[in-house]
């Protein structure tokens, strides 16, 4: 809605320059607020504490992967996606799949702490290029996804930052964003690193 009345608020602006025109009738349109969806990116202390809690033991990587991957701004659609094949470790990056209409196919930087989990992984499950880095092979696409959600949800909950209802899985890719906005002052680096499109959906994905 935001997007058709700035395309036909300049046309009008167009058509009164060359005397077409006086009025516009958008200026009364009002439309309703931009919505956030009601999540923020988390914290650089809020996500260190997250990291300590997807390795609760000393076996386990699963979380930890899941985790490394959304450092690396992968959606729970694309984390469900991706498997051993998607790896450059030697370059430190993750092919991300991209999301129907939301998120564009892109290489996902992996932090040097998610690198080292993934290495753990894949220590863990092999290295076997069809096999799904945090999901089961045989499990249906929307189980997968659910399973990545869920995993993210859980070291969250075990970390207490669930106690904020702003804060869900989506919030961890929000978060490497914003570092890499507070990094560069672009969003339009933002928006290639996040795979949006839009550089208002990017700058409202990062608060």
């Amino acid at each position: 809605m935001y997007v058709r009345r700035t395309a036909i608020r300049l046309f009008f602006g167009t058509a009164r320059q060359l005397h077409l025109t006086e009025g516009d009738p958008t200026l009364d349109v009002c439309l309703p607020p931009r919505s956030t969806g009601g999540r923020r990116p988390l914290t650089d202390e809020e996500e260190a504490l997250g990291r300590v809690w997807s390795r609760p033991t000393l076996q386990g990587t699963r979380h930890a992967a899941a985790w490394a991957l959304g450092q690396a701004t992968a959606t729970g659609t694309e984390q469900a996606a991706a498997r051993v094949e998607n790896l450059d470790l030697a370059n430190r990056r993750v092919w991300l799949h991209g999301n129907e209409n939301k998120r564009t196919p892109r290489w996902g930087d992996l932090t040097d702490w998610g690198h080292a989990q993934i290495e753990r992984r894949l220590n863990a499950i092999g290295t076997d290029p069809s096999t799904p880095l945090v999901t089961e092979a045989t499990a249906s696409r929307n189980a997968q996804q659910a399973s990545v959600c869920s995993a993210i949800s859980e070291v969250m909950a075990n970390a207490g930052l669930k106690a904020d209802r702003s804060v869900g899985p989506a919030s961890l890719p929000a978060w490497a964003g914003a570092t890499l906005h507070a990094r560069t002052g672009r969003i339009e680096d933002v928006a290639h690193a996040l795979g949006i499109r839009s550089l208002d959906r990017a700058a409202v994905a990062i608060g």
